[in-house]
Formats: structure tokens, C-alpha cells, sequence
């Protein structure tokens, strides 16, 4: 399959696209699609001639684009009969960072409900329940029903008539999510001011002395701890409502972050200084971002994951010193 990639005003003149509406401020608009094929695992669409258009659809790196298109131009595409038809594809991802960002946050509620309030919304079947509950709650607040939502066991699949929504700036993506959030009952607010998110046993960046640095911070320094994964989402987002510090190692559980209506700093532990995703977070949310770097472990026999992914361990004299600092002023 050749593919060939269009700019955003070639894409908006192809004959097989149709603009539904402009989305925010005119940079994220909805679309009709009449005939191609959609990869989810990269929330994006291919028209029938290989047409695609990168800079409406991207929320990952070019990297893994390019990678795909690559593969496309070595195969040839099957006939399906299972073809999605005249469906709103929301589709969804299983990370719960771009479950949450990218995926709720890109949603245009206001613009769907009152434009395709009578179609079907397309979803992952692999979607975690807890997630397609959280879906499901924020659409029947503005009309839907639960019989709207179609799924699909396929990560590559033909469509006809498919109505698409472009990806928003970040920044839109950040205030979407929070205004979703705050049209679903949540009960009160917890009271928890100062946040240490568990990472927990899990096979990539596990820290392997956090609750001894657990201990020094809820002794020391007056924080909570949190386990996110035994936490439903709506508890999540309502404990993190009032956090103004929140620490963890780099993990989606620290997107809940986005939820704090004072955050004031966001504290990420992590083997490498710069990963991109909770430095927006906090710059959008006006409150500083720090990373406390950890010694990387060296990799397990058989492990899947890369290095930026290692297990891990912090000096605990150097961050009890870090947050001695942090809360004496000294990084304001």
C-alpha cells in the first residue's frame, strides 16, 4: 500500500474527507471519512488511496508513525466484510495516561452530542471495565445511552462513513478532561495536601526502596501514601482534587496530578531527567516540575522493556535532602 502524506489543507480537499465542524477554536476538527482503514494502536486513519494526514492525528512520536507506515508498504491490505460503518470512533487506549489525555481529553462533547448525538461510538473490546464505565457515565451525561457503545476486537480495521476526531493542543486536552471529570459525582473531595503515589510490584520501574522512602516522607514531611491501582478512577481524581505535592516514580498513576486544583509542584522519580508527558502536566497547571533521578538497575534476564524502563533505587539521604529543601522554600 503506497501512502501518501498530506498536509492539513490537502487532507481538508481530499475528496473521500468531509468537515463536520471546526472543534476548538478551529485547530481540532471532527471529520467524516467515507471509505479506509483505522489503526488504533495509533488513533489514526488511512483513506482508501493511503492518504493520511500526521498532523491532525498525532498524540505519540513521529517515530512510531513512520515505523507503521512502513509496514503498510510491504503488505497488501485483506477484503473484510467486518467493515465499521457510519460509527463515531473513539476506540480508547489501555494506558491509563492516554486513556485519560489523549483520548478523554480529545473528546469534544459539546460538538458530538449536538452533531452525532444518533450514532454509535466505537470502542476498544480490550478497554479495562473501569474504563469504559468512566466513558460510559461522562457520554449518558450529555444524552447517550449504553446501548450507543459498539466495540471491536481488531487494532486495524476497514471503515465506511466513519466520523474521526482530530487531536486538540495539549493545553485543550488538559482543561477538557478536567471539565469531563467535573460533570460526573465524585463525592467530597479528600483532604490529602501533600501525595506519594505507590508504583508497587510491577515488572518495569519498580523502585525497590519505596517504602523506605515512604517512610521518610510520611515521618518527615507529612505526606499520604497512595496505591492508584486499587483505586477506582472516580476515587483517584477525588483524592488527588486538593493535592498541592504529589511524588511518584514516572508512571501513568501520576497523571492524576491533572486533577489538583492548587498543584504546586509535581515530583517525578525516574532514571532519566526528562521524559515529556507530566512536565506538561505542570506547566499547564502553572506549578513546578521537578525530576528526583534514580540509579538504574541493570536489566533481568529476559526482559521486554528498554532501558529507559529499568528497575530502580533512590538515595534516600539525597532526596530527604531534596524535600528538606523543596519545603523550606529553597526551589521556589
Amino acid at each position: 500500500m503506497d501512502i501518501k502524506i498530506l498536509s492539513r489543507e490537502e487532507w481538508d480537499a481530499h475528496p473521500a474527507v468531509e468537515l463536520v465542524c471546526q472543534g476548538y477554536n478551529g485547530t481540532a476538527p471532527i471529520y467524516c471519512l467515507k471509505t479506509g482503514w483505522y489503526y488504533g494502536a495509533l488513533g489514526i486513519p488511512v483513506l482508501k488511496d493511503g492518504s493520511v494526514c500526521i498532523d491532525l492525528f498525532k498524540w505519540l512520536s513521529n517515530e512510531k508513525y513512520n515505523r507503521f507506515f512502513g509496514a503498510l508498504k510491504t503488505i497488501e491490505l485483506p477484503d473484510s466484510t467486518e467493515i465499521v460503518e457510519n460509527c463515531f470512533v473513539f476506540y480508547g487506549s489501555r494506558v491509563y495516561y492516554h486513556f485519560i489525555v489523549d483520548f478523554l481529553g480529545t473528546l469534544q462533547m459539546h460538538e458530538i452530542s449536538s452533531r452525532l448525538i444518533d450514532k454509535k461510538i466505537l470502542i476498544d473490546r480490550d478497554l479495562p471495565l473501569e474504563y469504559k464505565e468512566m466513558l460510559v457515565e461522562i457520554l449518558s451525561f450529555y444524552g447517550y445511552k449504553v446501548g450507543n457503545l459498539v466495540s471491536t476486537n481488531a487494532t486495524f480495521f476497514p471503515f465506511r462513513n466513519a466520523f474521526v476526531q482530530s487531536q486538540p493542543a495539549m493545553a485543550d486536552k488538559i482543561r477538557n478532561v478536567r471539565n469531563l471529570m467535573s460533570k460526573i459525582e465524585l463525592g467530597s473531595a479528600s483532604d490529602l495536601r501533600r501525595i506519594f503515589v505507590l508504583r508497587g510490584l510491577v515488572r518495569r520501574r519498580m523502585l525497590i526502596n519505596e517504602k523506605e522512602l515512604a517512610y521518610i516522607l510520611v515521618k518527615d514531611f507529612g505526606f499520604s501514601v497512595i496505591n492508584s491501582g486499587k483505586l477506582s478512577i472516580k476515587d483517584q481524581v477525588r483524592y488527588f482534587r486538593n493535592a498541592s505535592f504529589v511524588v511518584g516514580v514516572h508512571g501513568g498513576a501520576l497523571t492524576n496530578a491533572l486533577f489538583a486544583n492548587n498543584l504546586k509542584a509535581l515530583i517525578e522519580i525516574n532514571t532519566v531527567m526528562y521524559r515529556p508527558h507530566l512536565a506538561g502536566i505542570s506547566s499547564l497547571l502553572n506549578a513546578k516540575h521537578f525530576c528526583l533521578r534514580a540509579k538504574p538497575l541493570d536489566l533481568q534476564q529476559g526482559a521486554t522493556y528498554d532501558e529507559y524502563d529499568r528497575n530502580m533505587e533512590v538515595d534516600l539521604h539525597t532526596a530527604k535532602a531534596f524535600f528538606r529543601d523543596l519545603f523550606d522554600g529553597k526551589w521556589v
